[in-house]
């Protein structure tokens, strides 16, 4: 494997953050994010992956410190399987300003995932990722278990694992059939997942069968000025979508969803209840958009800014 101040096939530089490695195409990308505490940046504003290179059977995984994509697109990562995930993170990797659009996660098992990060077993050793304005989109289709699709995973239960998702985008459509509930966020006391600044639109339909559940965020996911919306279609949820996280700040949600039980417990979340529909509600967020004075976080919403990355509020399709 190659090693900081090494050169690189198909990337100029060497890895170093005064010299970093510069990637133009799938084969450079795949190069350079496989080297240890390496600085990477993008060379090329879009790498369309093709079915040699797009269709992963091993994860991408992402050893290097420092990634700057500056907006360049990977398009067409596609996992068809029934274990693994598309993107696995280790150490301390940060990412910023990079988009993977056109994803395909095609599970056929109860072991696939969108992202995942990991270390190796270094007692105490602490992964912290740093996820800055980055943009996830694609379909997630087929028949399975149970499915955690962004998760963070300990190796031992001395050290933790967290993402930090600044300034981000999912944008993803489901034609999902499970047999176990389905978590788009799953972690749990050892691990924390941390989202800042950033927008979910999840469409399509989930069925994951009789008293099981459909869940967006549970008590160790951290949301904080974070958007629930769609502009294309509603996510429809045989039995129960939840939503229960733990609040670090104000949140919207403009999500229109169709399921038999809809729970949304997070105080601070405020929700539109006319695009829920259930027969069962359980929303304790308030109808409200106006700004809470009494908050030690202020947040205004922002339509602009949403505008700004192509979403419109208020255009929903029943």
């Amino acid at each position: 494997m190659a090693n900081v101040g090494d050169t690189l096939p198909h990337c100029t530089g060497t890895g170093t953050q005064a010299d970093p490695y510069i990637f133009s195409d799938a084969q450079g990308f795949v190069e350079a994010i496989a080297v240890n505490n390496s600085y990477i940046e993008a060379g090329t504003d879009s790498i369309e992956m093709d079915a040699d290179d797009g269709i992963i059977t091993e994860p991408l995984i992402f050893n290097g410190n420092k990634i700057n994509g500056k907006g360049t697109t990977i398009y067409n990562l596609t996992l068809s399987s029934a274990a693994g995930e598309l993107i696995r993170f280790l150490r301390t990797c940060k990412i910023e300003n990079m988009n993977f659009y056109n994803m395909a996660l095609l599970p056929s098992g109860n072991d696939v995932k969108i992202l995942k990060t990991e270390t190796a077993a270094d007692t105490g050793y602490t992964v912290s990722e740093q996820l800055i304005n980055c943009n996830f989109a694609g379909i997630i289709e087929g028949n399975s278990a149970g499915l955690g699709l962004i998760e963070t995973r300990r190796n031992n239960s001395t050290w933790k694992s967290s993402y930090a998702f600044a300034s981000c985008t999912f944008n993803f459509n489901f034609r999902l059939t499970a047999t176990a509930t389905v978590d788009f966020f799953k972690t749990n006391s050892y691990d924390g997942i941390a989202l800042t600044d950033c927008t979910l639109s999840l469409t399509g339909n989930v069925n994951v069968g009789n008293g099981n559940s459909f869940r967006c965020g549970t008590s160790y996911v951290k949301f904080n000025k974070c958007t629930f919306l769609s502009n294309e279609n509603k996510l429809t949820v045989a039995q129960t979508f939840s939503m229960t996280p733990t609040n670090d700040g104000y949140n919207y949600f403009f999500m229109p969803v169709e399921a038999d039980t809809v729970t949304i417990t997070d105080a601070k979340t405020l929700v539109n209840r006319s695009y829920i529909t259930a027969t069962t509600k359980n929303l304790s967020g308030s109808i409200s958009m106006q700004q809470d004075d009494s908050a030690a976080d202020d947040y205004i919403f922002d339509e602009s800014n949403l505008q700004a990355k192509g979403f419109v509020i208020g255009r929903v399709i029943r």
